[in-house]
């Protein structure tokens, strides 16, 4: 679950799971998650004394970013920032936003076809390689392609960049007053999230925290 789900939520979420048959062990939030599966990757890491991981969370919807505390012993989430407002569906509007701008035609209001040309969106910024120049959009089936500069949706988007980098230096300055050190610079930076795929936002990471910044294979 993420990192902020309420406790109704945990529990909503346990009993789907036992409804479809599954036997619940334990609610693992998906920071939590990331930490274990950036242990089990990275092992040698994870064995360095009072190593400490801040996995930043870009999700679909939200974003989490928290500070972990891993040792062969220890697997403790220290503290926890959330932005429950912000992730790629953001992403999307913003890039709707553009588009429409681009074609000279009004945003739709909220409905189907709303929906249907956020999902255009969000299938265009899916294919955003670290290359890639452009966007391209069909937002209708039988007329020209729209074109956005990758470049402007990257500025018209570093609002929120820099919401969730902000959230993650505030987890680092609260840990730092438990650990009494300079956390930032002794702490892996860990990337998962689907939204977190995006080139640049890799790139304000590295910019941001150093180049300690380590992307799940599998975000």
């Amino acid at each position: 679950v993420p990192a902020n789900a309420t406790a109704n939520q945990r529990l909503l979420t346990a009993d789907a799971f036992r409804a479809a048959g599954f036997q619940v062990v334990r609610i693992l939030d998906e920071p939590s998650a990331a930490g274990l599966e950036y242990a089990w990757r990275r092992p040698r890491d994870a064995k360095v004394r009072s190593r400490h991981v801040a996995v930043y969370d870009l999700g679909g919807g939200t974003f989490d970013a928290s500070i972990i505390a891993m040792s062969d012993a220890l697997h403790e989430v220290l503290t926890t920032e959330g932005v429950q407002r912000l992730g790629g569906d953001d992403f999307d509007e913003v890039l709707l936003g553009l588009a429409c701008a681009a074609a000279g035609r009004p945003e739709p209001e909220p409905g189907p076809e709303r929906e249907r040309l956020l999902e255009v969106c969000r299938e265009a910024k899916e294919r955003l390689g670290p290359s890639s120049r452009r966007l391209l959009l069909e937002l209708e089936t039988d007329g020209p392609s729209v074109e956005v500069a990758t470049a402007d949706f990257e500025a018209a988007t570093q609002p929120l960049v820099s919401a969730s980098l902000d959230a993650l230096a505030a987890a680092l300055e609260r840990v730092a007053t438990l650990v009494g050190r300079d956390i930032e610079r002794s702490t892996v930076v860990y990337q998962v999230g689907g939204a977190s795929q995006l080139a640049f936002v890799g790139r304000a990471l590295r910019d941001r925290f150093g180049r300690r910044v380590w992307r799940s294979p599998y975000p």
